[in-house]
This record gives structure tokens, sequence and C-alpha cells, in this order.
């Protein structure tokens, strides 16, 4: 019992997830607006439900805990379990809600704990790609997820989901199974900006999306662009599903869209841009890091000296410096310092391990590249860096604080977001681009800088 719905309204669309798999569910929600759930069952029975407000996914509810709040928490470094098991007594003996506690408690700050629920949104959504099988439901209707400054605090959205999600839980069968509606047509990519691709978690120059850009293609060019075919057609569904395919002069290629019926009759229902973010919504918030998942059938070898790599890492990251973490020397420019972050995600993120047998470490890669990202944001900015370099020569330094980079790059952002919206283009260029050296795993830092860009005379 959710205890969050009004009225018992009837399904305002409901269908298979062979008809409108999750991916294209995500997106048709997102450009009609909707505020209210998704409900997915899928073969075992098992039941899922997604909070969305004005068409962004604020909660996810699952039938198991494997991505409880506390374990995200935990995971992430910025709580200690300590903290965490007093929170749960407390929340169990008082009825409040577990973030609240954490935040009355002083263990956290709102803005910290909105991008751990970001992150455990995330990894939820990235499950639901799983369900090949099943139906769904939409309701419309109001709720209490994600109300007022929480919205701004949790906004997710869903068109970052849809290309990892795709490269998370498909074979390359269920790929060319979905591709069907493409078979004998042409079809070519339309005009977006780079950075906006790359927020929403392509890799950063696809020869998929770079051929895509320049002539037309068919389902059978796919086996010959980019290293493997199974990733050509993770790229081209996944652009498919997001309606960014011209596809012989229609976008959607039979494939089936929401009714009318199923927007809100507040009237959110019109069309996202497809050139470039609404100007209601013009974020591509948290999406999935840029780094592509590994490909299975690494060698025994490979996985021994990657697992290696993680425990070591982990076990020393309390110890090492920020120079240390990244591999590099305390003369290292940023450029240099961006690339060895690239380079480390690619390896150690948490999605890649799936594909070469170390699931269960996933826990610790995550703390791993969390600590990456901490380091890169220090090293990558001239300020933070001296202020760093000079705590390091000092005997009574004061230990990192991962918690304060993230909530320093969340103002510089709310600056940058302001002007924007006034119109001083030059200056929220200017600004967004300080909120994406501060925190350079939030994408939707790098859409907006993008939109600013692009609106910049």
């Amino acid at each position: 019992m959710d205890g969050v719905s009004v009225g018992h309204k009837p399904a305002a669309a409901r269908g298979t997830l062979g008809e409108r798999p999750v991916g294209r569910l995500l997106q048709q929600i997102f450009r009609k607006r909707v505020t209210g759930r998704l409900v997915i069952v899928d073969s075992t029975g098992d039941e899922s439900r997604v909070y969305v407000r004005e068409g962004i996914p604020v909660y996810v509810d699952r039938p198991n805990d494997l991505d409880r709040l506390d374990r995200v928490l935990v995971a992430s470094g910025l709580v200690s379990e300590e903290q965490v098991a007093l929170a749960r007594r407390l929340k169990d003996s008082s009825g409040q809600r577990f973030g609240d506690i954490l935040i009355e408690q002083g263990a956290i700050t709102r803005e910290a704990l909105g991008e751990v629920l970001k992150q455990q949104l995330r990894r939820k959504l990235v499950r639901l790609f799983f369900a090949r099988q099943g139906t769904f439901e939409i309701f419309v209707e109001s709720h209490k997820f994600g109300e007022g400054h929480e919205f701004e605090l949790m906004r997710l959205d869903p068109r970052c989901m849809v290309y990892p999600g795709i490269r998370a839980a498909y074979d390359d069968a269920r790929l060319q199974e979905e591709l069907k509606p493409l078979f004998g047509r042409t079809f070519r990519m339309m005009s977006v900006p780079a950075a906006t691709m790359t927020a929403m978690g392509f890799p950063a120059n696809d020869p998929v999306i770079e051929v895509l850009q320049h002539r037309r293609l068919g389902i059978a060019d796919l086996a010959t662009v980019g290293p493997k075919p199974s990733e050509a057609r993770a790229v081209t569904l996944a652009l498919l599903y997001l309606d960014l395919l011209e596809v012989d002069g229609g976008s959607q290629a039979g494939i089936p869209v929401l009714p009318a019926s199923s927007s809100p009759s507040s009237g959110h229902a019109s069309v996202v841009s497809q050139s470039r973010p609404s100007g209601a919504h013009p974020t591509l918030a948290s999406a999935a890091p840029v780094a592509e998942p590994s490909v299975a059938g690494a060698s025994p070898a490979a996985s021994a000296a990657l697992r290696a790599r993680i425990e070591d890492l982990f076990a020393k990251l309390d110890q090492l410096s920020h120079f240390e973490v990244m591999g590099v020397s305390e003369s290292a420019t940023a450029e240099e310092v961006t690339a060895a972050q690239f380079l480390a995600i690619r390896q150690l993120h948490p999605d890649r391990l799936a594909g070469v047998g170390l699931r269960e470490l996933a826990p610790k890669a995550e703390r791993v590249v969390a600590r990456i990202s901490e380091a890169t944001a220090v090293l990558t900015d001239a300020r933070k860096r001296g202020e760093y370099l000079q705590r390091r020569a000092s005997p009574d330094q004061m230990p990192f604080d991962p918690a304060r980079a993230i909530i320093e790059a969340e103002q510089i952002f709310k600056q940058g977001e302001a002007l924007l919206k006034k119109g001083d283009y030059a200056r929220a260029v200017d600004s967004l681009s300080e909120a994406m050296k501060a925190n350079p795993q939030e994408p939707e830092y790098r859409a907006w800088w993008a939109w600013a860009r692009f609106e910049n005379p």
C-alpha cells in the first residue's frame, strides 16, 4: 500500500513491455510531462512502481532491498555505519523518514543526501531495464514524492538512463529484436550538442554517433560501424527510444506512443524539443557515468589484475593523497588529471564489473570512483588545488570533505542556472563551467553548460 495515491483512477495507459520497453516508456512519460506512477509487473510477478513528477522519476519502489538507502549511503562514504545504525533505530521508534533523521543528526546535509538519493534512483531504474517480458500501467494522479524543494534536489532526467540501461541489461539478441522497426529503413541522427550526448551517458566521440550525424545508415550497416556490432546496435536503439533518429522522414519508426489520455490534465503534454533541452526542463540531470560498460569475456588474468587494483585502492583510500589516488605527479596539469580520471573510470566503474565476473566488488569500486571524482574536482580547480596543497603542508591540516565539494559545486551551479534564466548567457557559461570543474561527475552541469553555450549569441 503506497498511501500516496488520490482516489482510484483507471490507468491512463497500459500494455506489455514487449510492445513498449522500459526505455521507451521513460522517454514518452517524460515528453508528456506525466505526474503519477508507472507500475511494471515483470514475468516473475514482481511489481515495481516508478513515481514521476512532470515526467521526471523521483522515487522507485522495488520488491527487494538491493539498493536500500542505508547501504548506498555507507557505500558512498558520506555516512558511517554507526550513524546509519543509529538513524535506523530512531526511524523504527519515531516513524520519521530515514534521510530526515540523518540530516537532523548532522550526519549529512540535505544537498549531499539529494545526490545519494539520485544515485539510488539510478540503480533502481537500471534494474527495470532487465524486465524483458511483463506488463505496465500508467496512472495520472497526485502523490507526495518529490514535492517542493525535494523536486529540485532529486530531479533525474530519464533520458540519461536509456543508453546506460540498455548497455547494462541487453544482450545482442534482444537488441536485434527491438530494432526490428528499423528493418528495411534508413536513418540518421538529429543534430544534438556533443556535451548533451555525453550527459545522456553516451561515450565521448562514439564512432556510431559520429557516422550517424553525417550520413544515413540501415540496420545491416551497423555491423561495419564501431568496434563491435552489438555496441553499434545498443547506441542506435537508445537513439531510437530517445526520439533522436530521423527515420525515412519520421522519427517514430513504428514505435507505439502513449495515447493522448495519458497526459496530465494540467497541460504538460507538449512535445519536448529534440534539438536541445526544453525551456521547462533543460537538464539532463544525473546521468549514469560516461564510461561505457566493459565487454564481457575479459581474460582471467585481466580480471585478477582489476580485482587486485580495486582491493588495493579501497584498502588505502584514507591514506592516499589526491595525487596518489589519481596516479599523477604533484606537477600534473588539469588536463593530465582529467585524462587520468577518464581512464580510471573506464577501468574501475562499478557498471563494468559484472561483465568481467567481479560484480561483488561493486560497493568497493563505488567508493574508489567517488574518491577519484573528489580528487579530480580539487586538482583541476586552481583555487581548490592551492588550498589543498596548503593543507598538506600544514601540520594541522583538515581532511578533505567530500560532501563539501558536492555542495560547493551545487551552489555554483545554482548561480549559473539563475544567470541563464535571466538571459546573461556569457556569465552563465562561466559559472556552469566552474560547476563542472568542481563536480565533474554531475552530467546535469554539462547539459546546462551546453545549453548556455547554444543560447549565447
